[in-house]
């Protein structure tokens, strides 16, 4: 199933290392042929100073009317679809760069954006392509592969290729906590149990109260079919963070396992309020107010578990589509409407403009961005 948790977070992640990296120096150019030609670059190399000083509005705007045609026009492209793609434009972003790339292939800064933009619009492989391509120019550079490990993994629910991915950042950096972290937590998904405890303890004695390695580590321990540890461990996270929905619906499991089932229903009820579309959630409450005689809420609880594995189902049959049908636009703008309607703002988000970037006049995208945004601004 695709998941929409923390896929913002890797796409800046990934636009704002790579932006920051970029020099002036290779944007500037040679100063030659005119006052008009010069007064050109000035405006381009004004405009990357901005970019680099995190104004992307500006720099856009300092470039608006220089025209494209001249020896600049790469540079001026590059300029101006990183902008573009900073203020969380892709579809508008990905014909420059592309354009770009086009007429100046050595430009590692680029092809990171254009990695970076082709996951937005759940094009995988054109994605790990353009990440091949930046790799082969910046050979050095982990934070693509981390950011594609981050929305292969969270995202789009690959851990398979999520793990191949971060191996990849790791290898480039083997000190990136975070890297390490998402790389155990594709390892769990794998079954690939005895690698992802040699990373994990000793991941825990370096930081044994960060959040999401006791959350890895309640999750092996279920794996691992230890449920004492793992409600010790669910327990040191409810201690940090009392509303984690993951750690509340293993303690309830646990509550459940060991006879006390009223303290487990407080636990699914609160991972259901937190998590409403989350079919293990519903399927512990349901199961508890089945044990303890509740028949009507049962009988609610359990229609609300078909509808969630239904769309759980849907989200799944729309992502196989978009991998088979990569340059089609409605399976996206399906999983935008899907999105929507099981309440995953920055999914449904994501799924309309990845449409749009394939085609811009698509009215159901359109119209279904328009519903979701309007929707969160309250009107």
């Amino acid at each position: 199933m695709v998941r929409s948790g923390r896929f913002l977070r890797a796409w800046w992640f990934l636009l704002v290392v790579v932006i920051g990296i970029v020099t002036a120096a290779r944007v500037l150019g040679p100063w030659w042929g005119g006052d008009q030609e010069s007064k050109t670059w000035a405006a381009v190399a004004r405009a990357q100073a901005d970019l680099k000083s995190g104004s992307p509005a500006r720099a856009l705007a300092g470039v608006e009317r220089v025209s494209d045609r001249g020896p600049w026009e790469a540079d001026l492209l590059t300029v101006k679809g990183l902008a573009l793609a900073a203020l969380n434009r892709p579809e508008d972003a990905r014909p420059l760069l592309e354009r770009s790339l086009s007429l100046k292939p050595g430009q590692p800064m680029v092809a990171k954006v254009l990695a970076a933009v082709y996951f937005a619009s759940i094009q995988t492989d054109r994605g790990f392509e353009m990440l091949k391509r930046a790799a082969r120019l910046d050979p050095e550079d982990y934070r693509p592969w981390y950011a594609a490990g981050e929305i292969l993994l969270h995202v789009l629910n690959r851990p398979e290729d999520a793990e191949r991915s971060l191996s990849e950042a790791l290898r480039r950096r083997p000190d990136h906590d975070e890297s390490r972290i998402d790389l155990i937590e594709a390892l769990l998904a794998l079954g690939r149990m005895d690698e992802a405890t040699s990373l994990l303890e000793p991941a825990l004695r370096d930081r044994p109260d960060e959040p999401r390695l006791l959350q890895l580590a309640t999750r092996q321990a279920r794996l691992a079919g230890r449920p004492d540890e793992m409600n010790r461990y669910a327990e040191r996270v409810l201690a940090l963070d009392p509303g984690d929905a993951e750690a509340l619906l293993t303690r309830g499991q646990y509550y459940r396992m060991t006879g006390r089932p009223l303290e487990a229903l407080a636990d699914a009820e609160r991972a259901v309020a937190l998590n409403p579309d989350d079919p293990a959630s519903l399927n512990l409450l349901v199961g508890i107010e089945g044990f303890l005689g509740y028949k009507d809420r049962a009988g609610a609880t359990g229609a609300r578990l078909r509808a969630a594995r239904d769309r759980a189902e849907r989200l799944g049959v729309l992502q196989e589509q978009i991998t088979a049908r990569p340059d089609d636009p409605e399976p996206r703008w399906r999983l935008g409407q899907a999105a929507a309607e099981s309440g995953k703002r920055d999914l449904a988000i994501t799924s309309f403009r990845a449409a749009l970037i394939l085609d811009p006049r698509c009215r159901p995208a359109l119209d279904g961005l328009a519903g979701v945004l309007a929707r969160s601004s309250g009107r």
